[in-house]
């Protein structure tokens, strides 16, 4: 089952672009676990270096890419919406992203 959970691999995404499918649907309310797996991956491509000692120029280049089209603060909105929307309670998550699998966690 884990398996098919995580059937992503992480890539070289660049740009916001890469990813505008996966943010219009988690934005319109309708996120699939595919798109919210490409949104955690793209995610955890791109941290923001916030140490002392970081290269300003990578900092600068890192908070460009999250900066591009409100990228960070459309996904964050997205995602809270989202949450809100299904009451965040597993069973209505799990619902709302496989709603074909409605009976699986109920047993």
């Amino acid at each position: 089952m884990l398996e098919k959970a995580t059937p992503l691999k992480a890539s070289n995404w660049t740009t916001s672009v890469s990813i505008a499918e996966d943010v219009e649907a988690l934005v319109g309310g309708q996120p699939e676990i595919r798109n919210l797996q490409t949104l955690a991956l793209f995610s955890t491509s791109h941290p923001i270096a916030l140490l002392p000692e970081a290269d300003e120029e990578d900092v600068a280049e890192e908070r460009r890419i999250w900066e591009e089209g409100r990228l960070f603060e459309r996904i964050f909105e997205g995602l809270m919406a989202f949450l809100d929307s299904v009451r965040v309670s597993p069973n209505s998550v799990w619902s709302a992203i496989h709603p074909t699998a409605d009976g699986i966690l109920r047993g």
